[in-house]
């Protein structure tokens, strides 16, 4: 069962690199044996406010160790797109996919321009391909062989 306080820890974190980022400020407190220790995250990740909030639900667990082996039990949406993404791109694609998916989850962006467009995604074992190299290489081995060419 998923209690509010670890819900709502991964919809603010969000992404696998936050994940990763806060499990590294965890495995800090883990080693100093201390929730009160300092605690610090990235301030290139994390604005003062998300900071502030995640110090708060830290001091709601009791067990560290347990918070971090349940944060890599939490399963990573993949999606590989062909472009660098924004901020903004990154931002909206976590509002809707959390919209619209209710257990927790972690977005992870792979840049692949291999892909040439659309999106290859996958999720808790599920792979969709919708990418324009998928839709190019269905039209091309659908189509008439012409001789000559």
């Amino acid at each position: 069962m998923i209690d509010a306080h670890f819900l709502s820890l991964c919809t603010l974190l969000g992404t696998k690199e936050r994940k990763h980022s806060f499990a590294a400020a965890i495995d800090t407190l883990i080693s100093t044996q201390s929730q009160s220790a300092s605690f610090s995250l990235s301030e290139e990740i994390f604005t003062r406010d998300e900071f502030r909030i995640i110090r708060e639900l830290v001091k709601s667990y009791s067990d560290l160790k347990q918070l971090r082996k349940q944060l890599f039990e939490v399963p990573i949406f993949s999606a590989q797109i062909s472009f660098i993404p924004t901020k903004q791109f990154s931002t909206k694609l976590i509002s809707l996919l959390q919209t619209n998916i209710s257990d927790p989850f972690f977005l992870e962006i792979i840049v692949n321009p291999g892909i040439m467009g659309g999106c290859v995604i996958e999720f808790k074992g599920m792979y969709n391909d919708r990418s324009l190299k998928r839709d190019i290489t269905k039209w091309m081995k659908a189509r008439p062989k012409q001789h000559g060419r």
